[in-house]
């Protein structure tokens, strides 16, 4: 395993950014993740997602800061988002089991079919709006960072640990997204954000 945050990953000093994430409710995930906080924290160079940070993220303003973002552009977006991910109907995902990755310990998302349509809403919304070259997310399959890799480390002996640890998944509930202004933490190892909107799916609520 080696670091998360490193390469093209790093975010220009002082840059936050706009995104559309999806965050789970926390009693439908936290019978999965207390599962493996205590396996994880036997591993040095890992760094455990804290609860209040979980997600899985959408779409992302890529090309600029969010402090780059006008008043009129930010009330357009969020329009843009409500209209699109209105068209898209509450679902359920299935994630679990932990899985030892490259850069970080990851719960992959199942079935992919509906978040990935919720995924190229969201991300539709940022080219209306923001154009082409704003959209520059990697377009991977969906699923929810447990931990970011911090240094080099033995991902085959993680992996054997969180095996033994559990299969257990879980369902989560997917009513809607949040736009948010993230921030990276290189020193704590950590993604945080501010709030700016909750968009809710269609028919939820």
């Amino acid at each position: 395993m080696d670091r998360y945050l490193r390469g093209a990953r790093l975010w220009p000093d002082g840059w936050t950014k706009l995104r559309v994430d999806f965050v789970p409710r926390l009693p439908e995930i936290k019978p999965v993740t207390d599962i493996y906080r205590p396996v994880l924290t036997r591993f040095g160079f890992v760094s455990p997602v804290k609860d209040e940070w979980l997600h899985e993220t959408l779409a992302v303003v890529d090309d600029r800061p969010a402090s780059e973002v006008t008043g009129p552009e930010l009330a357009l977006f969020e329009g843009r988002l409500r209209e699109r991910l209105g068209a898209v109907r509450p679902f359920t995902v299935t994630v679990g089991a932990a899985v030892a990755g490259r850069c970080g310990v990851l719960l992959d998302i199942a079935p992919e079919d509906e978040f990935q349509e919720l995924r190229h809403q969201a991300r539709d919304a940022v080219v209306e709006v923001f154009g082409e070259d704003a959209d520059d997310y990697e377009d991977e399959r969906p699923r929810i960072s447990l931990a970011y890799g911090t240094a080099l480390g033995d991902s085959r002996l993680l992996q054997g640990r969180l095996r033994s640890a559990s299969g257990r998944r879980a369902t989560l509930t997917v009513d809607g997204a949040r736009l948010v202004e993230a921030v990276q933490d290189r020193k704590q190892h950590e993604i945080r954000w501010q709030e700016l909107a909750f968009v809710p799916l269609g028919g939820a609520g």
